[in-house]
């Protein structure tokens, strides 16, 4: 304890002026290091939830696909059946894309035209539109002018571009005279993700057939289901089921396989920032260390002194240690304290306003990842024991040899 009050005494009391700027400056290097290694990492957290996120609302858990790679009548029958009799909570719907061009004020826009088909047991469904329907199966943020199904939803992004706000035109680029063609505007809908609301357009099937009375003596074929579950259980129930009911005529692919890349480069980002961590708590344990050796050199007569009084070198180190180590850890609590404060300001107002079109959000993301956050203060924790431990062995090493030739 008396190694501890000398310790105290002499920095913040006796130290001097100079030696008390230096202590403080290293202190507040490490409240610093803490303070922006915690708001980069909420940031990072927040960007990777709102991506996944995002992909999920669009796309939804998972997407059900058939082996010869189109869906037919006879197949979209007996899915809907199978998700009914064994998941009735579980909301989907059939798809198929198609490529055009959009005439805006800013010139011809190359959209996806996203047509959407439900399973034949809600579209009998009058009661609820179809709209409402779409929003179990892709829960985003929605805006709809006109219930009439036999319209479009654009993306909000590609809404102030248009120059009519009542009717959407479009040049189908696969018909050989290409004609301008019109829609009904119904409405805009929003993911949260720039990508997504600068590029598609939700139309219904019913939709498209009113515009190539054609198509309706064809068989509609689709691309794919996406479907969404209550939990993420019933998707690993649903691969190993239908895997084995069907033998390979369909497959479900979810949604972590099919964004299997962007995964991947998500998960490295986050192993390269944990790197970066490591460097900068190295780096802040570096401070604990100088200061613990630094006081170390200057107070060596005042250690020498009560090595005299009988207090053990292993004492003098085990208080050099707790000294260094409490106000190190003070400062990365306090660092920690006022990061999860910003965070969550962060969280629950508007935030830092970001250009969506080169960012693909329109502001900074948070998230205060309750593990990240813990961890971080471990990592420091560690880093400032091994450098205060080794800084103490390094300070007390002469007196303890000293001790041994007196005796």
């Amino acid at each position: 304890m008396t190694a501890l009050i000398l310790w105290l005494k002499r920095t913040f009391l006796t130290g001097g002026t100079q030696k008390r700027r230096q202590f403080y400056g290293r202190l507040f290097g490490i409240l610093l290091a803490t303070f922006l290694v915690q708001v980069v990492l909420g940031v990072l957290a927040g960007y990777q939830k709102h991506l996944v996120e995002a992909m999920i609302n669009f796309s939804g858990h998972a997407i059900v696909q058939s082996a010869t790679g189109r869906i037919q009548l006879e197949d979209k029958k007996e899915i809907t059946h199978y998700l009914q009799s064994q998941f009735p909570e579980a909301r989907g719907v059939f798809y198929r894309y198609h490529e055009t061009l959009m005439p805006t004020a800013r010139g011809f826009l190359p959209v996806v035209f996203k047509i959407l088909s439900l399973p034949e047991s809600d579209a009998t469904s009058s009661s609820v539109s179809f709209w409402s329907q779409l929003e179990d199966v892709y829960p985003l943020e929605y805006k709809v002018t006109e219930s009439d199904p036999k319209g479009a939803l654009v993306g909000r992004a590609i809404l102030p571009l248009l120059t009519d706000t009542k009717r959407l035109s479009f040049v189908d680029i696969s018909q050989k005279n290409r004609l301008l063609e019109q829609l009904p505007l119904s409405g805009s809908f929003f993911s949260d993700y720039y990508d997504f609301d600068s590029r598609f357009v939700f139309i219904t099937e019913a939709s498209w057939q009113d515009l190539y009375p054609q198509e309706k003596n064809q068989e509609v074929t689709y691309e794919g289901f996406e479907v969404r579950f209550k939990t993420f259980q019933d998707l690993e129930r649903i691969i190993n089921e239908m895997g084995e009911k069907y033998s390979g005529r369909f497959f479900v692919i979810p949604f972590d396989e099919l964004n299997a890349n962007l995964m991947q480069a998500l998960e490295l980002e986050k192993r390269m920032m944990w790197l970066v961590v490591f460097l900068v708590a190295s780096i802040a344990s570096l401070s604990l260390f100088g200061h613990v050796f630094s006081y170390g050199v200057h107070y060596r007569q005042e250690i020498s002194i009560m090595s005299v009084l009988g207090v053990t070198p292993r004492g003098l180190q085990f208080w050099f240690v707790m000294g260094g180590l409490i106000s190190g850890m003070v400062m990365v609590l306090l660092g920690s304290f006022l990061a999860g404060i910003l965070l969550l300001i962060m969280q629950k107002t508007s935030g830092i306003p970001l250009d969506a079109q080169v960012y693909f959000i329109d502001k900074v993301p948070s998230e205060l990842n309750v593990t990240w956050f813990v961890n971080v203060i471990l990592l420091f924790f560690g880093m400032a024991l091994l450098s205060t431990v080794f800084a103490g062995r390094v300070v007390m090493k002469p007196h303890q040899l000293s001790q041994m030739m007196r005796q």
